[in-house]
């Protein structure tokens, strides 16, 4: 679990807790195409291991600024 998730989470209900899930999970599948760059994808399809950082780099950056976003709302 990332840092931000914890933090805005720790005290909430768990009813709580899966409605902002819910959010921050439609917000990643918007957002999460617009975080790679061409160079990233062709360096991802061709290197595996680079494959696995971008995808976790992209992941959390994404996650965060949706945990952000979800409860700024």
């Amino acid at each position: 679990t990332l840092p931000a998730w914890k933090t805005a989470t720790r005290l909430m209900t768990s009813e709580q807790r899966e409605n902002i899930q819910t959010n921050v999970c439609g917000c990643v599948s918007e957002k999460a195409p617009n975080s790679v760059t061409t160079i990233e994808l062709a360096t991802a399809a061709i290197d595996p291991t680079a494959r696995a950082t971008i995808v976790n780099q992209v992941v959390s950056e994404t996650v965060n600024a949706c945990v952000a976003e979800v409860l700024r709302k």
